[in-house]
């Protein structure tokens, strides 16, 4: 195939997958605020950001200002960060070409806000997501797990947006996305520790509340404890991931006695009991700003155990992010859904 055809597809491809993640982020960030459209200030210069933000703003993500740019660029007018008022704006995206870029732009972010003038909305660092997502995919190489693109997308977003607790993987199958979250975390230099949670041998039975489901004795069978340590130790993250074997309604107590908070929490229990159980146990302990992301929303037992939850925890906001993907949140400010801490 032609170099130049190549070089195209490829940053078409990566477009694609930019354009994803925004698209998440949007429609998460649009959820919580409960706004159709969300006014977005850019600082720094990056050229996927620039190059795609008609296509941004499809997503709900209305860039109304650029800060930190180009002086000279007449397509994206820049003012200096001391003329921005985050009060204006319900998000503000940092734009960096390189890590260097990123890391100047947040201190120089940081000696602005600290002073009066205090930063009040989230902050998206969409070169640290993005790169982080890709390099994670080229780590593992070939990635079996039954989330899709999409929800890989906001696992990523919300381990981005979380800290200061543990991670929890409820369901965890073969443990692919446990790696790539554990991926993930190494590329930000992130030593939160996961927590993978599984019986390694299959569906337990489902109960009355799971109504007529697919989901019995002998389902998702092809997974063994033996064989997910050898993959998680085969990526190099045994010190990061903790595999544990059993009922979670048995094991996850066990679990939350050693760590006092969880910042995120993918549930993927699949029946009523596990994701009840796993919620009871997780919210309580979910940390400011913390999140948990539930799969397999739409089957009967799933969104009855959420609903339940949601009744016995009236502070718990959610919505349904993606096809069959619900997001919950608890104890919330100003920055939820940003990827670094108040300046």
């Amino acid at each position: 195939m032609d170099t130049l055809l190549l070089t195209s597809l490829n940053r078409y491809m990566h477009e694609s997958m930019d354009l994803v993640l925004y698209d998440l982020y949007g429609t998460a960030l649009s959820a919580f605020s409960r706004k159709p459209s969300l006014r977005v200030a850019v600082i720094g210069v990056d050229q996927s950001i620039f190059e795609n933000a008609e296509a941004i703003h499809d997503y709900r993500l209305a860039i109304e200002g650029y800060y930190a740019g180009r002086p000279h660029d007449i397509f994206h007018p820049s003012k200096s960060i001391q003329e921005l008022r985050s009060s204006d704006y319900d998000l503000l995206i940092v734009g960096a070409n390189s890590q260097a870029e990123e890391t100047s732009l947040l201190q120089e972010m940081s000696d602005y806000f600290s002073g009066v003038n205090r930063l009040t909305c989230p902050v998206l660092l969409a070169r640290r997501l993005r790169s982080g997502v890709k390099n994670a995919f080229l780590k593992i190489g070939r990635l079996d797990t039954c989330l899709n693109m999409r929800k890989l997308g906001l696992v990523a977003q919300a381990l981005l947006s979380t800290y200061d607790g543990c991670i929890l993987e409820c369901g965890a199958f073969k443990c692919s996305t446990t790696v790539f979250m554990g991926q993930l975390l190494r590329e930000w230099d992130d030593v939160r520790r996961i927590y993978a949670l599984d019986t390694y041998s299959g569906m337990p039975s489902p109960t009355t509340s799971d109504q007529e489901t697919i989901y019995q004795p002998g389902t998702f069978t092809e997974t063994s404890l033996e064989s997910v340590t050898g993959y998680v130790q085969g990526q190099g993250l045994s010190k990061q991931i903790n595999l544990v074997k059993g009922l979670i309604q048995e094991t996850l107590p066990k679990v939350l006695e050693q760590e006092p908070h969880v910042s995120f929490a993918l549930v993927d229990t699949d029946q009523y009991q596990g994701t009840f159980e796993s919620l009871n146990l997780i919210v309580p302990k979910l940390q400011e700003n913390g999140i948990v992301l539930i799969d397999d929303y739409n089957v009967e037992g799933v969104k009855k155990a959420v609903s339940e939850i949601q009744a016995l925890y009236p502070t718990v906001g959610g919505a349904e992010m993606s096809m069959n993907f619900y997001m919950l949140w608890n104890r919330t400010n100003s920055y939820f859904l940003s990827s670094c801490q108040p300046c």
